[in-house]
C-alpha cells in the first residue's frame, strides 16, 4: 500500500478544505471512519496517509484527488463551476454524484 507523506501543502489543503466545507475534525473523521486524532495528525503533517484515505478525503471534501497532491493552487474555472453546481444539489443528488464518480474511477481508462 502506497503512503503519501502529508507534506505541509497537502496537510494545509486538507484543513483548509475541511473548514471551508463546514466540517469539524470530528465530522470529517466520522465520515471517513477514522479517529479524529489521526485526522488531526494528517492535517499537521505528522502522519502519513495512504492513497486510499487521501482519495476518500478528496471525495468527502469535493475536490479531485490530484488537487490534494498539487503543490500550487491553480485557478481552474471548470473546478470552480463544478464546485458551485455541486453546492446546489440535494443530498440525494450529491450521493448519486459521488457514486457516479466512484464508478468513473473504477472503469479502466483507454490509452
Amino acid at each position: 500500500m502506497n503512503t503519501i507523506k502529508s507534506i505541509p501543502s497537502v496537510a494545509k489543503k486538507i484543513r483548509y478544505l475541511r473548514e471551508n466545507n463546514g466540517f469539524s475534525t470530528d465530522d470529517l473523521a466520522t465520515e471517513l471512519k477514522i479517529n479524529s486524532l489521526d485526522l488531526e495528525a494528517i492535517e499537521l503533517g505528522n502522519k502519513e496517509a495512504d492513497e486510499n484515505l487521501l482519495e476518500r478525503i478528496a471525495l468527502a471534501l469535493r475536490v479531485p484527488f490530484s488537487y490534494l497532491l498539487e503543490h500550487r493552487v491553480q485557478d481552474n474555472k471548470s473546478l470552480n463551476y463544478l464546485t458551485r453546481a455541486i453546492e446546489k444539489l440535494s443530498q440525494n443528488d450529491h450521493d448519486e454524484l459521488l457514486q457516479f464518480a466512484e464508478f468513473l474511477r473504477s472503469v479502466p481508462k483507454e490509452k
